[in-house]
């Protein structure tokens, strides 16, 4: 057994992180910013909480600064005040998360200031560090996921950019494996490793595969030029604080792809494809709090057996079947925006 921290560990990928471990016999401590803050507390206090641990895990991170929590502050002199404090405390290992593309050099002030903490890491001397970089990460819980799905849900989903931008993603499952096998090896950890799904989709395959995920039919894609893309992204920095920015639109528009064969090596296995992985998970969980959600879905994959079994929007569909499908999937859309920006 051994004794784990994860700093971000109620966040979304902290929190896969600290099951998949628990799962695994090992003793978790998982804490958020009121646990554990690496812009607000000093070293000693850092030290503090690590004492004790073998192995700590850093999955905090942020895609939007807010006051003196910027992006800087938490990915660069974060990660830095991080590692003295590891050597303070006796911590002989470190799992980071990072992200693929991060670089000093980097397009976006999301990639340089990742980057700048993997320079950190690299130049670390007595602390086994492993910096993982993952793809787009996909799972139930994810604020992109929610964001994605959404977009996915309406009668006519959006192209992202083109539509042919290229990503890999990962299912959060495969990433949390993967923090499981970099604990529990007694091999020398792998000091950057690219965290991505067997093979590169498009934006639009990724946005098919969530529709399917949802149980939806196929449509046709609704055309959205890249400067309203670039608009929208940058409402959305100013008005709300989910996962749509200007950095994130960058980056998918250069392209998130890498080499599987270093992860599947240390995974053991392929990583899943993502509808698989998808498979996994229901869409939605009828709980107190989403039940009316979970309905939505239901009612809408039922509105495509109406009127003959004709396929939703169909040419032979009555007009009060077409509108209140259509209804059913914004609403589906909307909720699920809302709830996501609402955390």
């Amino acid at each position: 057994m051994t004794r784990v921290l994860i700093i971000g560990g109620i966040g979304f990928i902290g929190h896969y992180y600290a099951a998949a471990l628990a799962a695994a016999g090992h003793r978790v401590t998982a804490l958020g910013r009121s646990g554990i803050d690496l812009v607000r507390d000093g070293e000693a206090v850092l030290a503090a909480h690590l004492t004790g641990h073998d192995v700590v895990v850093n999955a905090a991170g942020l895609v939007r600064g807010r006051g003196s929590n910027t992006m800087a502050a938490v990915h660069a002199q974060g990660t830095e005040r991080l590692v003295r404090a590891c050597l303070a405390a006796g911590v002989s290992r470190l799992i980071h998360l990072s992200a693929l593309g991060a670089s000093s050099h980097g397009g976006t002030l999301y990639q340089q200031t990742k980057g700048l903490g993997e320079d950190v890491l690299k130049a670390a001397s007595g602390l086994e560090c492993s910096v993982l970089r993952p793809s787009v990460v996909i799972g139930r819980g994810g604020a992109s996921t929610a964001v994605l799905t959404a977009l996915a849900a309406l009668p006519w989903p959006p192209h992202i950019g083109p539509g042919t931008w290229r990503v890999q993603p990962v299912h959060v499952d495969d990433l949390a494996e993967l923090v499981v096998r970099l604990v529990e090896t007694k091999e020398h950890l792998p000091g950057s490793l690219d965290v991505v799904g067997p093979a590169a989709m498009t934006t639009d395959e990724l946005t098919m595969a969530l529709r399917v995920w949802l149980g939806l039919p196929s449509r046709s894609f609704l055309p959205v030029p890249e400067a309203l893309l670039g608009v929208i992204a940058s409402v959305g920095e100013r008005l709300m604080s989910g996962p749509i920015s200007r950095d994130i639109v960058a980056m998918l528009k250069v392209g998130n792809t890498a080499d599987p064969k270093p992860f599947t090596a240390i995974l053991g296995r392929a990583p899943r494809h993502l509808p698989e992985a998808l498979a996994m998970h229901p869409a939605c969980e009828a709980t107190p709090g989403n039940q009316s959600l979970a309905r939505d879905v239901i009612r809408f994959r039922q509105a495509q057996h109406v009127d003959g079994g004709r396929r939703l929007f169909g040419r032979a569909t009555s007009p009060i079947v077409r509108a209140t499908s259509f209804r059913r999937s914004t609403t589906l859309c909307l909720r699920t925006i809302f709830s996501t920006f609402r955390r």
